[in-house]
């Protein structure tokens, strides 16, 4: 079984992950992965030739840094501006800090990160990728796109 929760640390200060929901993570994950996929169209890629020879074959990514670069290439490559804000609010949502007590502190409400972080753009972004990454890896170890039956 999947862990469902894991803890990261940013800037000495540690941060506890959950997972999304089923549907939240296939709706987020395919509409960046159509994202990534039509910008590439755009620019003449044909996603239906075979893929550039890894040029370090022992060199694997895992799960999360594929996520990771997927994510953020789709960030890079235009998600609308209200689908950006519904995956920086679903990620957050998903994030708790560590309190010196142990406790796990939500950062975010349904209108978005609370103030002590709101104004953190780095830390913003850093945890937006490190939920992306904990609930994607997984699909990608397990074979990605290719897994689905041959799909992209």
């Amino acid at each position: 079984m999947k862990e469902k929760s894991t803890t990261v640390e940013i800037n000495g200060t540690h941060y506890q992950i959950s997972r999304f929901s089923p549907y939240v993570g296939t709706h987020i994950l395919m509409k960046m992965i159509g994202v990534v996929i039509k910008a590439g169209a755009e620019r003449g890629v044909d996603s239906s030739a075979p893929a550039a020879e890894n040029p370090n074959p022992e060199v694997k990514k895992s799960g999360a840094e594929t996520a990771k670069a997927i994510c953020s290439a789709a960030f890079v490559t235009g998600l609308d501006e209200e689908f950006e804000k519904y995956v920086h609010t679903q990620c957050l949502a998903r994030v708790a800090r560590i309190e010196g007590d142990g406790i796990p502190m939500p950062i975010a409400n349904a209108q978005g990160p609370l103030p002590d972080v709101a104004d953190d753009f780095g830390l913003i972004i850093r945890l937006t990728m490190e939920v992306l990454a904990f609930n994607f890896a997984d699909f990608f170890e397990q074979g990605g796109m290719s897994a689905l039956g041959g799909a992209a």
